[in-house]
């Protein structure tokens, strides 16, 4: 089922369940503060045919209407540990976006 309208957004990212607060800035005058959910996972890097390691793979997403401005190499910070913005992404119909990150 879609998302229908922006409560039904807002009620995704309530940080009443799952979300957290992110600030995103440029370190200048772009400085905003969304909720989010955050993901922290590790991921599988293959080095040789039988060989792999974790290698972190900080990710969140957020409404799209919320990312406006937010580009590579912006700051991100979750939970006082600072990332930064790698790659933004919409999903399925584009009413939220994933954001890839690096430590």
């Amino acid at each position: 089922m879609p998302v229908e309208t922006p409560d039904d957004l807002a009620a995704f990212f309530s940080t009443d369940d799952f979300a957290v607060q992110a600030n995103i800035t440029d370190g200048d005058d772009f400085d905003i503060d969304i909720n989010v959910i955050f993901d922290n996972s590790t991921e599988g890097v293959g080095l040789y045919s039988d060989t792999s390691v974790e290698a972190a793979n900080p990710q969140f997403e957020a409404a799209t209407v919320d990312l406006v401005g937010v580009k590579r190499g912006m700051v991100v910070t979750i939970a006082s540990k600072a990332y930064t913005v790698e790659r933004i992404r919409k999903i399925g119909d584009g009413a939220t976006s994933r954001v890839e990150m690096s430590e």
